[in-house]
């Protein structure tokens, strides 16, 4: 039937991916300047203004 395309194995654990992922979100959100946002409420955000 053809040659082999894929091979089935266990899935492996990439906990040093996401932790690094993790701490660069900290560091970015970190430095990100802090934005005086309105405050809305939940009726708001489905109000359609068309």
């Amino acid at each position: 039937h053809g040659r082999p395309v894929a091979r089935i194995v266990p899935a492996q654990k990439h906990e040093d991916v996401a932790s690094r992922s993790h701490a660069a979100l900290l560091s970015r959100l970190e430095r990100q300047p802090i934005l005086n946002a309105v405050h809305w409420t939940r009726d708001e955000l489905y109000e359609d203004d068309r």
